[in-house]
């Protein structure tokens, strides 16, 4: 894997990472994407790379979260 990807890899699971945890206090809906991104400390532009919407990252959490539970 080149570094660039491994970056690109880093980020979104930085992401998603943060998005997990804002979505636990807060809920969905008033989770802020701004304030996702504050906690990851990635750029707009790499979230909406990686993501096209607040709920496609909604749905990157719910599967992480999923996949972390399978391999338990």
């Amino acid at each position: 894997m080149s570094r660039q990807q491994e970056r690109a890899r880093r980020t979104r699971a930085s992401i998603v990472e943060s998005a997990a945890i804002e979505f636990a206090r807060r809920g969905y809906g008033a989770a802020s994407v701004n304030a996702i991104l504050e906690h990851s400390g990635a750029t707009k532009g790499a979230m909406y790379f990686h993501f096209d919407s607040k709920e496609e990252l909604a749905r990157a959490v719910l599967a992480e979260g999923l996949d972390r539970y399978r391999v338990i």
